[in-house]
């Protein structure tokens, strides 16, 4: 399983982004998001097609 470090990571946030202080509740708010990268990825696609 992932540590958290390495799970932000992957989701492209920076180490300081804050997360919940238990890692239960960090590992299950960073399952849950959708990265920045492909949230700009999908509104900039949005946009060239407006």
């Amino acid at each position: 399983m992932l540590q958290i470090p390495e799970a932000k990571a992957a989701m492209g946030l920076r180490q300081d982004y804050q997360l919940p202080t238990t890692k239960r509740d960090a590992m299950r708010m960073l399952g849950n998001m959708v990265s920045p990268v492909v949230a700009t990825d999908m509104l900039q696609a949005a946009r060239a097609q407006a």
